[in-house]
């Protein structure tokens, strides 16, 4: 049952993010055959000579989480929520029971997750209050500075604003609720849903998609209708421009030749 929904639910995390997924995949399974899981949490392993592995589940306030990122898109949040909003109770726990945030322990034992924070900012907004977390590793030892240059490196962090500007560490905000609307990133998103381009295991591919898409179409356009927008975007996504992008689909020029 648990364990069932655990294993696949890292199916589809390793597909997005394959580092993180096949080894907390890997650990948890020599941790179900030494039988050391108990019901809701997971004891740390041994400390190596680095930060881990040190996978941990566990149950937490969903206001303290912390993001990895400055923005998300608003959009998505909003079809989230109505999704929210049309599960009954038993289905409402099903998916909290089912679904894990992933998550690294920062300097003063904060938590911050690495993913899903559109589903955190929706819940959130719901009035959910508590949430399973997967912790991928402890680095509160390290200094604030080095703890976000290891995260960036690892692909855990992406300090990009709304405009698709690099920021300083210190603009990802301090709560999920104070994330920044990137209504290209919710025109991304529904671009891939669309048929736009593939899922691809690359981080962040739909923030890449979103800065190209920046390029192309106004935010008055998003403004004025998103459907409209993905349609024009479901062309653009397809032109050879995008093909350095993660999951596209199109025709490169020289096949076409």
């Amino acid at each position: 049952g648990a364990w069932r929904r655990l294993l696949g639910w890292l199916g589809d995390f390793s597909s997005a993010r394959p580092g993180i997924g096949a080894a907390l995949h890997n650990a948890l399974h020599a941790r179900r055959e030494l039988g050391r899981a108990s019901p809701g949490r997971w004891a740390p392993a041994a400390a190596t000579a680095q930060d881990g592995p040190n996978f941990l589940l566990v149950e937490v306030e969903l206001a303290q989480l912390r993001p990895t990122q400055i923005t998300a898109g608003f959009a998505e949040v909003v079809q989230k929520r109505i999704e929210w909003a049309g599960l009954a109770k038993k289905a409402r726990r099903s998916l909290l029971e089912s679904h894990w945030f992933p998550a690294v322990v920062g300097p003063r034992g904060r938590t911050h997750i690495v993913d899903h924070h559109h589903l955190g900012l929706a819940l959130h907004e719901e009035g959910v209050e508590r949430v399973s977390v997967m912790v991928l590793a402890d680095l509160s030892y390290l200094e604030l500075a080095i703890f976000w240059r290891v995260m960036e490196q690892r692909n855990w962090a992406h300090p990009f604003d709304q405009s698709g500007q690099r920021r300083d560490y210190d603009a990802i905000p301090g709560k999920i609720a104070q994330l920044v609307d990137d209504p290209y990133r919710s025109l991304a998103g529904f671009l891939r849903a669309a048929g736009g381009y593939a899922k691809d295991t690359s981080p962040f591919a739909e923030f890449l998609w979103a800065d190209y898409l920046r390029q192309h179409i106004t935010p008055e356009q998003i403004a004025k209708s998103m459907e409209v927008a993905v349609r024009e975007g479901l062309g653009l996504a397809k032109s050879p421009l995008a093909r350095y992008l993660p999951g596209w689909s199109g025709v490169s020029p020289a096949a076409a030749r």
